[in-house]
């Protein structure tokens, strides 16, 4: 039974377990911010937070750079030559072995150009060919034709 001269030393007993509580609560918090923040130079809770948003601005100015260099990047592959198809052919039944080529180089536009190259005994003979979206303003070989649909088909 408790009597009335013991509940002033109750309430006393509480209170310093309550506080030892609350001491040991703040140390153990003081103890995980120090872990936290170790090595940072900051002197308060707002200059930290200034920090971090300080460095995510500059991770999205980064991130924005990136993004732009992709996209010019993007832009100059697009443009590349990326498509290539060969045929090897014979154009002269006097001249042995395939050593005549027509070879078609495409973007992925499917625009470019197209060599061909017709050997003959006496002597070798070039001609290149612009292409735009497939098609050529001088006329193309079966050969040609044949090259630039090897290409168009690794597109």
């Amino acid at each position: 039974m408790i009597r009335g001269s013991d509940i002033p030393f109750i309430f006393s007993i509480a209170a310093l377990t309550l506080g030892a509580v609350s001491l040991l609560w703040f140390i153990v918090l003081e103890w995980r911010l120090r872990k936290l923040f170790r090595g940072q130079n900051v002197r308060s809770f707002e200059g930290l937070i200034r920090e971090i948003i300080g460095e995510l601005e500059r991770s999205a100015k980064k991130s924005d750079d990136v993004d732009r260099t992709l996209e010019h990047i993007e832009t100059r592959l697009r443009q590349s030559a990326q498509n290539f198809g060969l045929v090897r052919f014979n154009p002269y039944s006097d001249a042995g072995g395939d050593q005549s080529f027509a070879l078609a180089v495409l973007n992925e536009h499917k625009s470019g150009f197209v060599i061909s190259s017709l050997f003959h005994r006496d002597g070798t003979r070039i001609y290149a060919k612009p292409i735009a979206r497939g098609e050529s303003t001088y006329p193309l070989s079966a050969e040609e034709h044949e090259a630039i649909d090897h290409a168009l088909a690794r597109h």
